[in-house]
């Protein structure tokens, strides 16, 4: 997404702009073996071609970006097929899995580009408590594999999510903190086509530079991933929530409160603060702030007396409704996240976000950033982490007490600038609280350089040596703003 024409900035270099177009020559491009592919092969300028391009973003805001080249891939050898085709043509490779990405990052210009749709299996092993997925499987779907054997996995909150994306980037997963504080680092390895189009068994013990970057390296990771394999964990007996709801006037205390409950390092608890619009129709937005702290105790008494300490915290008086002890189960917690009554998912999206210590400051701004927003439907998420030790040996490696995105929404087409702007300027305001930022949700087109701040120093250098060495043709696309 972009300004008020979406997303038309180019990334790629004259050079390589010129390299693409000439490898498409006629001759050249009779090259890609479509016969032998079992799945679909589209050219630009083909029927079904643009159709097919804009059902790629899950949501309704479509980047004007162009491959030359789609492949739907339905087997590793299609993916090879593909990579070695891109690699003797000079085209650089670009991969969706789930496509939930805000700003489809992969929708490049020029290139080929590898939808890995189709690749959606499961299988799980319940002795070892292991599963292996396709990078493609949703959340959900995983989810309800899982629990038929007593089991679970930090899955995205949102039931429509990719493992793929969501993995690489590290991951806000549901129960995170309990089960490894990212997503990606409940991880045991993966299947990999490399630059070199051969297909490598990733883990600890094998591969293990890949091993590193497919713990946080989002879509800098030098590779395809075809196969994660997964730890997982015995899934919780029960849920128990409460939610607390309060006025944009008392952000002090909803900062207090939340970060002192994530200080406490309260066993099996989720805290979550949602600031929205309740209403939109007046001069200026009228601003909630929604506080839920889920718990997951293997004992439901256990979690009901964490909640009722919570409700006797003092900052809870200011809370204008509460919904205390409300109970549910693990495949439930998806249900508002595809409920098209509650609007969620049918709009155009666009999302920045940052890492911070410092929440007071942060959610009073992120209150008068929304009372101006140009949409009813904006909102942003913090997350108040309950660990932020990070295991060693990561690409992930950027953390802080909070985390907060900032979601632009809306629906009429005709605001695309204007909540595209909104966006931008909200988040140059709540840049100076930044403590770094999450690679899955930044908006690098317009802050390419703020990517390395997803990584800790270290990390980000040993991430571009570690493309360099492992696809020093570069045959994958990179980072944006990075050639």
């Amino acid at each position: 997404m972009n300004e008020t024409k979406p997303m038309t900035r180019r990334h790629l270099l004259g050079s390589l702009a010129a390299a693409s177009c000439a490898a498409f020559a006629p001759a050249e491009a009779k090259k890609l073996p479509r016969s032998t592919l079992t799945g679909r092969v589209l050219r630009r300028g083909e029927p079904d071609y643009e159709d097919f391009r804009l059902g790629m973003p899950w949501q309704m805001f479509k980047p004007n970006r162009y491959p030359d080249w789609i492949v739907q891939a339905q087997t590793d050898r299609d993916i090879i097929a593909a990579v070695n085709f891109a690699r003797r043509n000079g085209l650089r490779v670009a991969v969706k899995s789930g496509g939930h990405h805000v700003w489809a990052n992969f929708l490049r210009d020029g290139g080929l580009l590898l939808d890995l749709s189709r690749l959606r299996s499961v299988a799980v092993q319940p002795d070892a408590r292991r599963a292996t997925v396709g990078p493609s499987v949703w959340g959900r779907n995983l989810i309800q594999r899982t629990l038929l054997h007593g089991l679970g996995f930090p899955v995205a909150h949102c039931a429509t999510v990719g493992m793929g994306g969501f993995l690489l980037g590290g991951g806000f997963g549901l129960n995170g903190d309990q089960w490894g504080t990212m997503s990606c680092f409940a991880l045991a390895g993966a299947q990999v086509v490399t630059a070199a189009g051969e297909l490598a068994q990733v883990s600890a013990a094998q591969n293990p530079d890949l091993f590193w970057a497919l713990r946080g390296a989002g879509n800098g990771f030098p590779g395809i991933v075809t196969q994660f394999d997964l730890n997982l964990f015995p899934a919780p007996a029960s849920i128990l929530s409460s939610t607390y709801i309060f006025p944009a006037s008392a952000t002090a205390a909803v900062a207090e409160l939340a970060q002192h409950l994530a200080d406490s390092r309260p066993a099996h608890t989720e805290i979550l603060a949602i600031m929205a619009i309740a209403k939109h129709d007046t001069p200026r937005n009228q601003v909630i702030c929604v506080l839920r702290v889920a718990t997951v105790a293997p004992d439901p008494h256990e979690s009901r007396e964490i909640l009722e300490r919570i409700s006797n915290q003092p900052g809870i008086a200011a809370a204008i409704a509460r919904m205390e002890y409300v109970s549910g189960d693990w495949e439930g917690q998806f249900l508002d996240s595809i409920d098209a009554g509650r609007g969620f998912g049918f709009g155009r999206y666009a999302v920045d976000n940052l890492w911070t210590h410092d929440p007071k400051p942060l959610l009073a701004m992120l209150a008068d950033k929304l009372a101006d927003s140009p949409s009813g439907h904006s909102h942003a998420v913090l997350q108040f982490k309950v660990k932020t030790e990070l295991p060693a040996g990561a690409a992930f490696s950027r953390i802080a007490p909070v985390y907060a995105g900032l979601y632009s929404v809306w629906r009429d087409p005709a605001l695309d600038g204007t909540a595209m702007n909104w966006l931008r300027t909200s988040m140059q305001s709540l840049t100076p609280l930044a403590d770094g930022h999450y690679i899955n949700e930044i908006d690098a087109e317009a802050r390419p350089a703020s990517i390395a701040a997803c990584f800790s120093a270290a990390a980000y250098q040993q991430l571009r040596t570690l493309r360099s060495r492992r696809d020093p043709g570069g045959v994958f696309f990179d980072f944006w703003g990075n050639a």
